[in-house]
């Protein structure tokens, strides 16, 4: 299970780290932006208490910055793979504001280190409800292929798929996954579905050509 959460926490990662709100403490955002170069390096630990500090500079401030802050803190706790901490950074965040998508993604995320798929499907599910596009519901069906949990994965799929405006691009990314990991009738199943969305696909219809000849 090691190495299929190191998988999954790169797909949670292209989540994490996105852009920030203009700072206003001229301190907390030195403080913030020597965080992300700690973490970047891969010095998690000096960026949490980085990041704690910057924090602390707020009192009892709660703006868009002190959330973009705790956004970070999440993501150190992750990457150091203290899910527990994480999953309660997200907890506040998502008491803050019900309807932050990407709080309910990355404490999803953290529930798939944390052995809990239910809990992480849970939120997956919340989380593609409330986005604008794609990309969430893509990026939770990987993390939950890549952490091992392929059923949970499926069944999160065949329930979301209504949300998507691109139902061809989650089908392409299953055909990949699962015939990478020799499930060739499951990869048939989704280059079929695909292949009905979108016929004039030449590389999946030679795709599904040779599925039909491995599967079972």
């Amino acid at each position: 299970m090691k190495i299929h959460k190191v998988l999954a926490a790169a797909a949670c990662m292209g989540i994490l780290f996105t852009g920030c709100g203009a700072a206003y403490a001229e301190e907390q955002d030195s403080l913030k932006e020597s965080a992300i170069r700690k973490m970047e390096d891969g010095d998690y630990e000096k960026a949490l208490a980085q990041i704690n500090e910057a924090l602390a500079l707020a009192g009892s401030r709660v703006t868009k910055r002190e959330i973009d802050l705790c956004y970070y803190k999440g993501s150190a706790q992750y990457a150091m793979e203290d899910y527990d901490a994480a999953i309660e950074t997200f907890d506040y965040l998502i008491d803050y504001d019900k309807k932050d998508e990407k709080a309910y993604f990355l404490r999803a995320c953290a529930f798939v280190g944390n052995d809990d798929p239910e809990l992480a499907v849970a939120d997956f599910k919340q989380a593609a409800s409330l986005a604008d596009d794609d990309e969430i519901l893509l990026r939770g069906f990987i993390s939950l292929m890549a952490a091992g949990y392929k059923e949970e994965a499926r069944a999160y799929f065949d329930d979301t798929k209504e949300l998507m405006k691109d139902q061809t691009r989650i089908l392409y990314e299953q055909i990949a996954v699962m015939e990478a990991d020799g499930n060739y009738t499951a990869a048939l199943r989704a280059a079929e579905e695909y292949i009905r969305l979108k016929p004039e696909d030449e590389t999946v219809s030679r795709e599904y050509e040779f599925l039909k000849s491995v599967a079972d």
